[in-house]
């Protein structure tokens, strides 16, 4: 068994199951699962971090990946640079609806 600390990447579950259920009929694999309301098939790119989760269609892939790089090439920043602005656009935001939250 995998230790989740030594997965490399964040887990996010609403529970556990201490105690496998029984097989009584065998699956289906390879078919699409819906999984809070979206679909997942089989190939779709599941992208998670402590903000939210993203599914991207299979489809879509290179065509997301290659915007991605270019505005990447045109914003010249590190990532460790974006990840300060994000936080504080995160942190206006909050900030922001928390007032208007107090006003009503």
């Amino acid at each position: 068994m995998v230790e989740i600390e030594q997965m490399g990447f964040a887990v996010y579950a609403r529970g556990h199951v201490p105690k496998p259920g029984r097989k009584e009929k065998l699956g289906e694999v390879e078919q699409p699962i819906t999984c809070g309301g979206i679909t997942v098939n089989n190939g779709d790119i599941v992208i998670a971090d402590e903000e939210g989760i993203v599914v991207l269609e299979r489809s879509e892939a290179e065509a997301i990946l290659a915007k991605v790089k270019k505005d990447a090439i045109k914003s010249n920043i590190s990532l460790a640079e974006w990840q300060v602005g994000h936080r504080q656009k995160i942190s206006a935001l909050v900030k922001s609806l928390s007032e208007q939250a107090e006003q009503k």
